[in-house]
């Protein structure tokens, strides 16, 4: 996937043609010269999250906000569009919604729904939706060190 990074931000490409690319800014679609930015790829977007950044979570944003990806074909609890990594963990569950999520990740974690459901009950939505999924991330990078 090649992304388009200008002075306002970084977009993914959608498609390019005679000098001329379509750029998906979070959802806002623009059309624009080569010229007026710079093409980066999986590498370049590997090279700049490595950057030394002070740690915080903007910056962390920073470097991961390009690969982000918003699907059209899904939507959230709130109604808005999905905006996800495009991993195999958000592909795997996008468009659930928080209640079918906890048990969900429950089975696939191996803990009882209620533990999930008392560490993260307090959060907003979609910050539970966040947490679970990125613990199902976890488990299973574990899951592939131990095989």
């Amino acid at each position: 996937m090649n992304y388009f990074k200008t002075e306002n931000g970084t977009g993914t490409i959608i498609e390019e043609k005679r000098g001329w690319l379509t750029v998906d800014f979070d959802g806002e679609v623009q059309k624009l010269r080569k010229s007026a930015g710079e093409i980066l790829t999986d590498a370049d977007i590997d090279e700049m999250m490595e950057e030394e950044l002070p740690h915080t979570m903007s910056n962390q944003l920073k470097r991961y906000r390009p690969r982000y990806v918003t699907h059209d074909d899904a939507v959230s609890e709130s109604g808005r569009k999905v905006v996800d990594n495009n991993d195999e963990v958000a592909a795997g569950l996008r468009g659930m919604w928080i209640e079918t999520l906890y048990p969900t990740v429950a089975k696939i974690l191996g803990v009882p729904e209620l533990e999930l459901r008392e560490r993260y009950g307090h959060l907003n939505n979609g910050q539970q939706s966040m947490n679970l999924r990125n613990r199902v991330r976890g488990h299973l990078n574990r899951v592939k060190v131990e095989v």
